[in-house]
């Protein structure tokens, strides 16, 4: 949501008191520390604010925070399984962590290897499958999109998908990628994609609703 966690905040009051429930996954500039000050109050460690915004959301009656550490796993809401898990992307090939550490920003501004977040959401994920989730929300994705297909011979993708095994929700809701209304159909599962992107990217996305039968 945000580069800094009281950002956030003042977003998710706002969204307490217009909705009846929001859910709330983080993505990977909810872990960036941009400044000394930053590294000072979280001591050098991206996953404290994940904590904290553990702590301001207790205080929101009308919004749920999901972590795989620090949050819910998964609940139900209207008769659905609703799940969300940031699902962080794992660099493997030496072409991918090289992009990852040269190129991406997440290298520059969140503490900790991408394997120890990986590690923490894939374990989460893997208990999820049992529970019959009816919807999976994640920031990265967990199938290829448009954008990384433009893009599969620089090594990105290392730093844009989650790979799994098996899909664990037959409806999927994603981030992280900037692709306006896209819908994926992947061995019968469907996979959503809605985002607002920067402002110079001119998506022109607005708020859409999906009814889950």
């Amino acid at each position: 949501m945000s580069h800094l966690n009281f950002v956030s905040k003042w977003v998710l009051e706002v969204f307490n008191d217009q909705f009846e429930k929001t859910f709330v996954v983080i993505g990977n500039h909810d872990y960036y520390l941009i400044s000394n000050s930053q590294k000072r109050k979280y001591k050098n460690s991206s996953i404290y604010r994940a904590e904290e915004m553990a702590e301001i959301i207790e205080d929101l009656s009308n919004v749920i925070f999901f972590h795989s550490v620090y949050g819910t796993g998964a609940l139900k809401y209207n008769g659905k399984v609703f799940a969300e898990i940031t699902m962080k992307s794992l660099p493997k090939t030496e072409e991918e962590k090289s992009f990852y550490q040269i190129i991406m920003n997440d290298s520059k501004y969140i503490t900790s290897t991408p394997e120890v977040y990986n590690t923490f959401d894939l374990t989460s994920y893997n208990y999820l499958s049992d529970l019959n989730i009816d919807v999976f929300i994640s920031h990265y994705p967990l199938i290829r999109t448009y954008s990384h297909n433009k893009h599969l011979n620089d090594g990105s993708l290392g730093s844009y998908l989650c790979e799994v095994n098996e899909m664990a929700a037959p409806i999927n809701l994603l981030g992280n990628v900037h692709e306006k209304d896209q819908l994926y159909e992947v061995v019968g599962t469907k996979h959503y994609t809605n985002t607002l992107g920067y402002p110079n990217e001119n998506l022109r996305s607005i708020i859409r609703e999906l009814k889950c039968k």
